[in-house]
């Protein structure tokens, strides 16, 4: 239970944040901008007024896709240092058809879409749209008890962020594998404007534990950007282990990509696997990295017409509770790393960066009717040569969707399958 003193943090949030954050504020503001430019953009006709079905698209958009909460922080790993913290709020819609996106989207939201997807061969392939609203990463050195520049760690820095991203799927007639291609742009600033040390302040203040004093150190103001393309493919089938019953089964899937931009610049490649009851036929759950995690277009089973008269729990190829364990791999050949290499376009403290790292990633995840709930653990290798130890951290995510929240209010659309 929380102490009264706790409770009280809780309640001067606001008033803080209105009385000292200003550039929240107008983080804020810009982010509720850019997401109704997004919505507007890929929803309303250039050169006139979009028809009624193209309205009606726009609202099941919002109010049918998968909203998503991440939070990642150390502290779950009893730790309290390197990749500290990090936040994410997201909402991807549902499955967008070939011939709803031709009439509802405009030139400008076209073009744009098949320049993230240049890489691949998705024009006839069903998308979802992601937009993350709200993204915030906070990096700190292992020591916290001074103020002076700690030359052999890594800077204090933070990275306030949105992005905008659009997922393919593509189920071949005559493959045995299904392929997603996924590709986010992520915008965003580091440095005091990133308010990483009003956060953890906050933080800390709950959770009653000890400041960091360094934060006159961190990283200054700069705009930073990331674009990243990723490709996952696994069997369409789910591998049976009858000796536990016939909703029993195993999955593999595999990814690559390849990241640009001042944020950070890497190649990355690697393998997860699952095992559990009713494993859903998506690509799987990922700690928080651009174009790791997302809600696929559904596959159409065999014999359906379209996609839209197939009920969402057989979509999803699963029938009732779905609960399963997963272990995965993620190895990345990095150029850049702003949070290690310092910033960009300014002079700032930096750290020999290592060029290989690799991420190794276990949890367990639940899926019900309406709602989805992952939690893992992440192991991390050193980033730097000076690095005492590995990075160790924890990852939860909790996911609604299919208008779980009208359903809730009773005001529209009920969640479907089981």
């Amino acid at each position: 239970m929380f102490s009264l003193r706790q409770v009280l943090e809780l309640r001067n949030l606001g008033r803080t944040l209105n009385a000292n954050t200003s550039p929240m504020r107008d983080w804020m503001r810009a982010t509720l901008g850019f997401a109704l430019v997004c919505s507007f953009v890929n929803i309303a006709n250039a050169n006139e007024i979009p028809p009624p079905a193209c309205n009606q698209q726009f609202r099941n958009l919002l109010r049918q896709g998968t909203t998503s909460l991440t939070v990642e922080n150390d502290l779950f790993a009893k730790s309290d240092r390197q990749y500290t913290s990090g936040i994410k709020i997201g909402l991807v819609t549902p499955d967008i058809p070939v011939e709803e996106r031709e009439k509802c989207l405009n030139k400008w939201a076209l073009g744009f879409n098949k320049f993230l997807l240049q890489f691949a061969n998705t024009e006839k392939a069903p998308i979802t749209l992601s937009l993350t609203l709200v993204g915030q990463d906070m990096y700190t050195p292992e020591y916290r008890y001074t103020n002076e520049l700690i030359k052999k760690d890594r800077p204090y820095a933070g990275w306030l962020y949105m992005g905008y991203g659009v997922n393919a799927r593509v189920d071949e007639e005559h493959s045995s594998v299904s392929k997603l291609h996924s590709v986010e742009l992520q915008i965003g600033v580091v440095g005091p404007a990133a308010r990483g040390k009003e956060a953890q302040d906050f933080i800390h203040r709950i959770i009653d534990a000890e400041y960091f004093q360094g934060w006159n150190n961190q990283l200054k103001n700069e705009p930073a950007f990331l674009y990243h393309y990723e490709f996952k493919y696994k069997p369409q089938a789910v591998f049976p282990i009858t000796a536990f019953g016939p909703e029993w089964g195993w999955s593999m899937i595999h990814h690559g990509g390849v990241s640009l931009g001042t944020v950070s610049s890497y190649v990355n490649a690697g393998s997860a696997i699952r095992f559990g009851r009713n494993i859903p036929d998506d690509f799987g759950t990922s700690p928080i990295r651009p174009g790791g995690n997302n809600s696929a277009p559904h596959a159409v089973p065999p014999g359906a017409e379209n996609r839209d008269a197939v009920p969402q729990g057989k979509r999803l190829g699963r029938k009732g509770f779905s609960a399963h364990l997963y272990l995965s791999l993620d190895a990345r050949v990095v150029a850049n790393n702003i949070f290690l290499d310092g910033n960009t376009f300014r002079s700032s403290h930096s750290v020999g960066p290592r060029r290989l790292v690799a991420d190794a990633a276990f949890g367990a995840v639940m899926i019900g009717k309406c709602w989805k709930l992952a939690a893992g653990r992440v192991v991390r290798t050193k980033e730097f040569d000076l690095q005492p130890h590995v990075q160790k951290y924890g990852s939860i995510t909790v996911s609604f969707e299919d208008g779980y929240f009208d359903s809730l209010l009773g005001i529209g659309a009920r969640c479907n399958g089981a």
